[in-house]
């Protein structure tokens, strides 16, 4: 019975190892196929220098600033239409219902948010 339990263990244990074995195999496939790309990529002059780094935080900025002035330009137009649908809906109270009472509600609430989260992002990402 001993001898059972032994050859078991024995089994298990050549396996595990031959699994280990192989998983080493494949990361050091994996670590020579990186070697490899990189050592490619430096002969090609694909390396990223500061100068590189510089010009994309150039152009991320420009990018932010184009986004910001964006939103800008759509909370203005979000709140010219808000105008336009209270001077509809003065102009024609007969048709004010809950809806609409509950579209503008709606409309201020989803402005307010978009301040807020424009002035959150400015102020974590400047």
């Amino acid at each position: 019975m001993l001898s059972f339990v032994q050859a078991v263990i024995f089994v298990s244990l050549r396996l595990h190892r031959q699994a280990a074995n192989c998983s080493l195999a494949v990361a050091q496939v994996q670590v020579r196929k990186m070697e490899q790309q990189l050592h490619q990529k430096e002969d090609m002059g694909e390396v990223l220098h500061v100068v590189d780094f510089d010009q994309l935080k150039i152009e991320n900025q420009q990018y932010l600033d184009r986004i910001e002035e964006r939103n800008t330009e759509l909370l203005r137009l979000k709140a010219t239409t808000g105008k336009a649908v209270q001077v509809a809906l003065l102009a024609f109270p007969c048709h004010v219902s809950r809806d609409a009472k509950h579209h503008q509600t709606h409309s201020s609430s989803c402005r307010d948010l978009s301040q807020h989260s424009i002035n959150a992002w400015q102020t974590c990402c400047y």
